[in-house]
């Protein structure tokens, strides 16, 4: 029996983790700050969905190159130091996405 490796899975669930970080940083930040982030973090969820689609229809789509790619984005996400940053690694989740 051979293992093989659900790449779409792993790519998948950084990407979740991602994003639950982001939505969590969004609620706990301030009004101003929340108007700052809301167009990215939308987009971002926009583009995870319609990701996400393909990769349950499609079958193995990604490659362990994607699932390395998504663990740095969402390690730039998760360790941001101001909202600049996070909005830029929301940007960079966003359009890596577009790949799928």
């Amino acid at each position: 029996m051979t293992l093989s490796i659900d790449y779409d899975a792993l790519t998948n669930e950084e990407a979740i983790r991602a994003l639950l970080w982001a939505d969590s940083e969004y609620r706990l930040a301030f009004p101003e700050v929340q108007v700052e982030m809301w167009e990215p973090l939308q987009e971002a969820w926009d583009r995870y969905l319609g990701a996400r689609v393909k990769w349950l229809k499609s079958g193995m789509i990604c490659t362990e190159k994607d699932v390395i790619l998504m663990k740095q984005i969402r390690r730039e996400i998760c360790q941001a130091a101001d909202t600049q940053t996070l909005i830029q690694g929301l940007i960079k989740f966003a359009r890596i996405l577009l790949k799928f």
